[in-house]
Order: C-alpha cells, then sequence, then structure tokens
C-alpha cells in the first residue's frame, strides 16, 4: 500500500512538473518568436520593397527592427543571467538604491536611447513612500526595465502609470497581473 501511495506521488510531481515544463517553454518560445517575427517582417518588406518605399515606412521598418532586436537581446540576457544566478556564479553588487532615483533615471535614459517610446509615463512616487532599498542595482535597473517593456508590450495605448508604494508583493502571478492590467507597480 506504502509503495501504491508514492508511486502515486510521483506520477503526480512528474505530471506537475511536465505543466511547468510545458509552461516554461511556451514562454520560451513567445520571448523568442515575437521579436524574430519583429525582425524578420520588416527585412522582409524593405528587401521585397525598398525602392517604392517612402523614407518615413523606411524608418519605421528600421525601428520596429530595433526595438525588436533589444527585447530580443534583454531575453537572452535575462536567460544568462538566471542561468549564472541558478549556479551561484553572479556576483552581485549590493548597494543601497534610491528606486526612485533609479526609476526616474531609467526612463529618461530609455527615452534618451528610444527604447520607450513617446507614450506618455506617469511616475507616482508620494514623498512618504521608503524609496530606499538595499540591491543590486544593476538587476534591478534590469528588472524595471523588463516590466516596462511587457507593459508596453501588452498595454498597446494610453497613459502608463509607474508607481511605488511601501507593499509587497510576494507572489509574482499576483503582481504580474496588476502590472499588465493596471500598469507597472513597484
Amino acid at each position: 500500500n506504502d509503495l501504491k501511495l508514492q508511486d502515486e506521488e510521483k506520477t503526480n510531481e512528474i505530471y506537475k512538473l511536465s505543466a511547468v515544463k510545458e509552461e516554461v517553454l511556451q514562454n520560451v518560445r513567445h520571448e523568442v518568436v515575437t521579436p524574430i517575427q519583429g525582425i524578420w517582417g520588416p527585412v522582409t518588406f524593405l528587401q521585397d520593397d525598398w525602392e517604392t518605399m517612402s523614407e518615413e515606412v523606411k524608418k519605421e521598418c528600421i525601428n520596429t527592427i530595433f526595438h525588436s532586436t533589444e527585447r530580443f537581446l534583454d531575453y537572452m540576457n535575462n536567460m544568462l543571467d538566471f542561468s549564472r544566478i541558478s549556479a551561484n556564479k553572479v556576483d552581485l553588487d549590493f548597494t543601497n538604491i534610491n528606486l526612485r532615483h533609479l526609476i526616474y533615471r531609467m526612463l529618461i535614459d530609455s527615452k534618451e536611447n528610444k527604447l520607450i517610446s513617446a507614450r506618455d509615463f506617469v511616475l507616482e512616487i508620494p514623498k512618504d513612500v521608503n524609496a530606499e532599498a538595499y540591491g543590486d542595482a544593476q538587476m534591478i535597473n534590469r528588472v524595471i526595465k523588463n516590466l516596462i517593456i511587457n507593459t508596453l508590450a501588452y498595454a498597446k495605448e494610453g497613459l502608463i502609470t509607474i508607481s511605488l508604494s511601501n507593499e509587497e508583493f510576494v507572489y509574482l502571478d499576483q503582481s504580474y497581473k496588476e502590472i499588465i492590467s493596471e500598469g507597472v507597480k513597484f
């Protein structure tokens, strides 16, 4: 009886792991295929119609290629970082960080580098919010950048509000749902 129970538990665990594996593979596929399509489509269009294409359309195609390439590179860097973190091969530089300044600077840099479009961003960080944190500024910056890129991908139009509060998000899925539906919240 104990053996049968152990077999059932192992079988259930295998099914759960298989479901997780499938979900991860679907996410990887989406994160790789989407930017590749964002590169392939405009490149093909440019190649086929370069002579008849207006300068504005050429610039739009090149802009799409740039943003798709940036998204793909960010994803690949994230995967490499995840792999290094999992293997304990990352040297994190823990320092005191002012999240208010970090988020503001990242938005300014992203607009200057055309990482984010001219869409309107509102930064809501009340003065009573403790914006001080202790962590690796580069990693936190990358996470914030990825959240903003994902928000731009899912919220095609409208105002995007980035807010910082003293609330703590423990469960990733819950915070991610709020990111997509309400904008970026930290």
